[in-house]
């Protein structure tokens, strides 16, 4: 899980917050743009805007720490579709695959379904294969990460995160319509899975 409560999350969030009431101000005021988004979506829109993870959290300094995490993409078939399962973290809005630390004695499989169903909810889970490592520096740049992650599918619908520290919901999004996600390196690994994603959808 990424920490949420540092000063550079908050300085975003408030220019966030900023930008969203001067749209809302020119939308009640007959200002806005048609099909812009606004209040919420607009504190959404602006703060992913803002806060743009790039390529200085994938380079390894020197003498930092490490961790080792895990978490997974899962898989929901329905209607002849494959659905995406993302976390959102209150009140942010940014959507990430839920991953987080593996704890002492856990092996990875085990960390992965943890941490999946403290942040999505979801626990009715089938392993299908192991999709390997990504390495980045954590949100506030302090550890370096590497997390591993499966693929795993699920009849599950709704679940209700354990997460009690975080404000967390679970979203389905159709895998040809995937949205704008955190980091970067999540949706490189979901892009590198479409055809195995794909090929769940004909397996008997």
């Amino acid at each position: 899980m990424w920490v949420t409560q540092n000063v550079e999350i908050a300085s975003t969030l408030q220019k966030a917050q900023g930008l969203a009431m001067t749209a809302q101000s020119k939308k009640e005021k007959g200002l806005g743009g048609k099909g812009k988004p606004c209040g919420k979506d607009m504190l959404i829109h602006m703060y992913n805007r803002i806060m743009k993870i790039d390529e200085t959290w994938y380079v390894k300094p020197e003498q930092i720490a490490c961790s080792t995490s895990a978490g997974g993409i899962i898989v929901r078939l329905e209607k002849g579709q494959a659905l995406i399962a993302l976390v959102e973290e209150q009140p942010f809005g940014s959507l990430i695959l839920p991953k987080g630390k593996v704890e002492p004695g856990e092996t990875l499989e085990k960390a992965a379904l943890r941490e999946i169903q403290e942040e999505a909810g979801l626990s009715d889970l089938q392993l299908i294969t192991y999709l390997g490592d990504r390495q980045r520096l954590s949100f506030n740049k302090k550890v370096w990460i590497t997390v591993h992650y499966f693929l795993f599918i699920t009849r599950q619908e709704k679940g209700d995160p354990t997460d009690r520290e975080h404000i967390y919901t679970c979203n389905w999004f159709p895998l040809e319509a995937l949205p704008e996600m955190l980091w970067p390196e999540q949706r490189q690994l979901l892009e590198s899975c479409r055809e195995r994603i794909a090929g769940l959808l004909t397996s008997g």
